[in-house]
């Protein structure tokens, strides 16, 4: 694969983020690519079950998804924090349900068509987490 074929969403927002004393988690910079310093948790009470993420891009064949809490300063905080374990991902009329495994990698979202639809990540369930209700995402990337 070639790196330049991987390309940002041009814009993620969220239906909620995290606000903690004087740090919040939005959605805004999940696509920078390589920097896991950038987290988005949902903010609301519970594990965010319902909560959307949604991208605009265009022309978009694969998403990357890095689920959970992945810091190398930290790596306890992955287990710690809850991750999604079932997502929905919607992009026009095509609905794809897509069960994450429990893993600090990327994984592999694939469309069948290629559009300009808006694409909406639901999370449907979680992975729980061992200490915080938080469910978080580290990166998505999306490939052309």
């Amino acid at each position: 694969r070639r790196i330049e074929n991987l390309v940002p969403p041009r814009k993620i927002s969220a239906t909620s983020y995290l606000v903690e004393k004087n740090r919040t988690y939005k959605p805004d910079k999940l696509a920078l690519w390589g920097n896991l310093s950038y987290i988005w948790a949902e903010g609301v009470n519970g594990t965010g079950i319902g909560e959307q993420l949604f991208l605009e891009n265009a022309f978009i064949r694969k998403l990357y998804i890095l689920p959970g809490y992945v810091s190398i300063k930290r790596p306890d905080l992955f287990k710690k924090n809850a991750r999604p374990a079932r997502i929905k991902i919607t992009r026009g009329d095509e609905i794809l349900f897509v069960d994450l495994k429990d893993e600090a990698v990327y994984q592999v979202v694939e469309f069948q068509k290629v559009n300009k639809e808006r694409i909406t990540v639901e999370i449907i369930d979680v992975f729980e987490g061992s200490l915080y209700e938080d469910t978080c995402i580290s990166s998505i990337l999306c490939l052309r």
